[in-house]
């Protein structure tokens, strides 16, 4: 289990910012194409040699699609660009795949898996967009215009699988995009899905931030996703991360001027969802990439916990970085 890091990245276009990230995770990371469409030809057959996306141009087609199976499991990942390269759809199935017919705006299937139009999976979950995978589905734009954001991510080349990829605002410390599947360090006694998946597009220099806890990371509308009992009548939740604070109702971490101080200066990041909250709840588990940070530091900025620069700072927590010097 190693980390292979993807750092100080200066896209050109969106498209150009999946392809860089698509190839790394295939060439690096030990996923694994499973189908793909570019728009003019598509191929379902496994194996990185059969990806028909390799191009930014390509990566930047409407109707563009490709499926990657993450190592050691069964976890597939489809991104489709809509419209523009800086709009895409994002699915993730768990455990079936997506080798089902596409399905129309109504969900029913419709036709064949085509170069235009990506396969269904029957426990797929619609991260970002909507249904409809033989037309528009109106999903949030992931990307600001070209040039103007750095991308940097990492992902572990083996089981689990943890990853997380990110966009910072050229010359601005600000999260604006964020994937990440986070494994649980520390998981819910007898969970068989122990982990938890996140993904925000903010679409500008603008507030708040991806990785906020105190916006999206610890939100119960917006926040990460988590599986909750999901092969026996469950499914996915939102499970944000949770704030820490005294019983004054102060918050001490993420840092401020009230921060709890230490060597490390950070605090375990743990994921629950509130009992009151319909359907399931409860403890997910202790993040095994993230800690939330408690000294007032700027995203972007690096920290040392075992050697120089093994930290970066990203809104309210802090996670993996290669050492070398942040661009942004």
């Amino acid at each position: 289990m190693t980390y292979r890091y993807l750092t100080n990245q200066y896209p050109t276009t969106g498209g150009h910012c999946l392809l860089l990230i698509k190839e790394h995770l295939k060439n690096y990371c030990g996923w694994v194409h499973q189908a793909s469409g570019n728009g003019t030809t598509f191929s379902t057959t496994p194996g990185n040699a059969n990806d028909v996306v390799t191009t930014i141009a390509q990566a930047g087609t409407n109707r563009a699609w490709w499926v990657l199976q993450m190592p050691g499991s069964t976890r597939q990942w489809l991104f489709q660009c809509d419209s523009t390269e800086r709009i895409y759809r994002l699915k993730f199935s768990p455990s079936a795949g997506f080798v089902n017919a596409p399905l129309n705006a109504s969900g029913v299937p419709t036709g064949s898996i085509s170069a235009s139009n990506c396969p269904s999976a029957s426990d797929q979950l619609l991260v970002n967009g909507g249904i409809n995978d033989t037309g528009a589905s109106s999903p949030g734009t992931l990307f600001t215009p070209a040039g103007t954001y750095r991308m940097h991510g990492f992902a572990d080349d083996a089981a689990p699988g943890g990853f997380c990829f990110w966009t910072v605002y050229t010359g601005t410390p600000r999260t604006i995009w964020v994937w990440y599947l986070d494994p649980m360090l520390i998981p819910a006694a007898g969970d068989p899905e122990p982990y938890v998946i996140h993904h925000v597009a903010i679409g500008g220099n603008v507030t708040p931030f991806g990785m906020g806890l105190t916006s999206y990371l610890g939100d119960e509308t917006n926040g990460p996703l988590a599986p909750f009992k999901r092969t026996t009548g469950g499914g996915f939740y939102r499970c944000p991360g949770l704030l820490y604070g005294q019983d004054t109702g102060q918050i001490v971490a993420p840092g401020s001027s009230q921060g709890v101080y230490g060597p490390e200066a950070q605090l375990p990041l743990v994921y629950a969802r509130r009992a009151a909250l319909t359907n399931y709840g409860g403890f997910k588990g202790v993040s095994s990439l993230f800690r939330v940070r408690l000294s007032p530091r700027s995203t972007m900025e690096t920290m040392a916990a075992r050697s120089t620069r093994d930290q970066v700072v990203l809104d309210d927590v802090v996670t993996l970085w290669d050492g070398t010097m942040p661009l942004y």
